[in-house]
């Protein structure tokens, strides 16, 4: 009887991990990530969520657990950031976090190439994480509107608004 419980425990253990797919985050120092993406070539992830947060739960269920959660984010080095640890303040305050969720792409430097703020369905984030990963989307688009319009009230208004929530303040 020892035997088989001994013979059948490692592969009850390895049962959740084959259970479920999804995406394995890491947590902050981000400094740390950011070294391991310089050296891998890569991008940095940063999710900013809490556990209050239904949007936060339902992007993690619907998205993040997932094979298709899993593949959007392969060669990326995902940290989960969650917003109600007071140590975790200066990041909130650094990529300018004004709701939840919110998704930082950063390149290996540090510096944000994409951000998603907010989650409605899974084909749409899936489709507007594709090209937040790429540094495009909504600031490029915005940038375009004001670079036709400089002097328009309203381009100026989002362009401004836009710079300041994706962490460019001095722009904005």
């Amino acid at each position: 009887m020892k035997l088989n419980t001994l013979f059948c425990l490692p592969f009850f253990l390895l049962l959740p991990s084959l259970a479920f797919g999804g995406v394995v985050w890491n947590t902050p120092p981000l400094d740390k990530h950011l070294a391991d993406a310089k050296k891998a070539n890569s991008m940095v992830v940063l999710k900013f969520d809490a556990s209050w947060c239904p949007s936060c739960q339902d992007l993690k269920k619907e998205v993040f657990q997932t094979d298709a959660g899993e593949k959007a984010f392969e060669g990326l080095i995902p940290v989960v950031v969650d917003f109600d640890i007071p140590a975790n303040r200066i990041l909130v305050e650094r990529y300018v976090v004004l709701g939840l969720p919110t998704v930082v792409v950063l390149n290996a430097a540090g510096k944000q190439v994409g951000r998603i703020a907010g989650f409605e369905t899974p084909a749409d984030w899936l489709s507007e994480f594709s090209q937040a990963r790429k540094g495009q989307g909504l600031l490029t688009d915005i940038a375009a509107k004001f670079n036709k319009s400089p002097t328009s009230p309203k381009v100026v208004l989002d362009y401004g608004h836009t710079l300041l929530v994706n962490g460019q303040i001095k722009e904005g």
